[in-house]
């Protein structure tokens, strides 16, 4: 199955072998929005997609040497993280009374923290495969939340003549 076939780090060695009709994922034939932003970059220069996309963080390049593709994948997520929880004691260190009314004033203390791991999330993982000419020729990608990271870099900017 392409989901499975593009986790991990054999995604660009495993576009090789992809036809051209198997280039959407099942999730990219449902969003239509992604697939437009994706199929807009076919036919461009891979060299414009590096410009225009971020290749900072997430980003991976690798060849095809019998092919002569390059394959630009990038991953989309949120990083893992850690943080310290305060575990707190709560004392009664009073009471309000308005009327006929009490009502208990608490006090809350740290008495302590508990470290809290948040793993790794995959939003996305899009590749684009340019031929030796460095045009992009054909695309896949597979996650749960492509549609905000594609759209946000979004299609091929109209180049500026000088």
């Amino acid at each position: 199955m392409l989901r499975n076939a593009l986790s991990g780090f054999a995604i660009g060695l495993t576009l090789v072998a992809l036809p051209a009709s198997a280039q959407e994922t099942k999730e990219a034939k449902a969003d239509k929005a992604t697939s437009a932003v994706a199929e807009s970059w076919l036919g461009q220069s891979a060299a414009h997609l590096l410009v225009q996309w971020p290749v900072d963080t997430g980003f991976t390049q690798a060849e095809n040497e019998a092919t002569g593709e390059t394959f630009y994948t990038y991953h989309f997520g949120r990083n893992a993280y850690s943080y310290d929880n305060p575990i707190t004691s709560q004392q009664m260190v009073g009471i309000h009374r308005q009327g006929n009314v009490d009502t208990p004033i608490y006090q809350n203390t740290v008495v302590g923290y508990e470290k809290i791991d948040v793993p790794y999330q995959h939003h996305c993982t899009i590749t684009f495969a340019a031929n030796e000419d460095g045009i992009i020729h054909r695309y896949a990608y597979n996650g749960v939340a492509c549609r905000p990271h594609v759209k946000s870099w979004g299609r091929p900017k109209a180049r500026k003549s000088k």
